[in-house]
């Protein structure tokens, strides 16, 4: 990884991405909820991570 950062190839490193499923359902959620809500599930979601 660090000898693609210092080269250049961004594209070669292989990064997370929430499924579709889990971008429709979290975004709607995230942003029903209060400031305070939100720090919380920010929280869970990086413990599960």
């Amino acid at each position: 990884m660090i000898d693609e950062i210092y080269n250049s190839r961004i594209g070669a490193i292989k990064t997370y991405h929430f499924s579709d499923e889990w971008e429709k359902t979290a975004i709607p959620f995230e942003e029903s909820l209060t400031e305070e809500q939100t720090i919380l599930f920010h929280k869970l979601c990086d413990l599960q991570s």
